[in-house]
């Protein structure tokens, strides 16, 4: 069934995040909301603005700028 607000993650999120029971969730490891994780960041004491970084993605992207790098030359 398809949550009623799922601001449109099937399109952008390339099968990274989903929405399960209103819960934006990150699809790796453990899936983890994104509240439980800014929750957990403010019971260690850190307050806002907060940079949330997912280094699976971030290596994905690489890889993927490298591939097309390497296919054109």
């Amino acid at each position: 069934m398809q949550e009623v607000h799922d601001y449109g993650i099937n399109f952008w999120s390339n099968n990274e995040f989903k929405i399960e029971k209103g819960l934006v969730k990150v699809c790796h490891g453990k899936n983890p909301s994104l509240l439980e994780i800014v929750q957990s960041v403010r019971d260690k004491g850190y307050r806002g603005p907060l940079l949330v970084r997912f280094p699976h993605l971030v290596q994905k992207q690489i890889k993927s700028l490298f591939d097309a790098f390497s296919s054109a030359i």
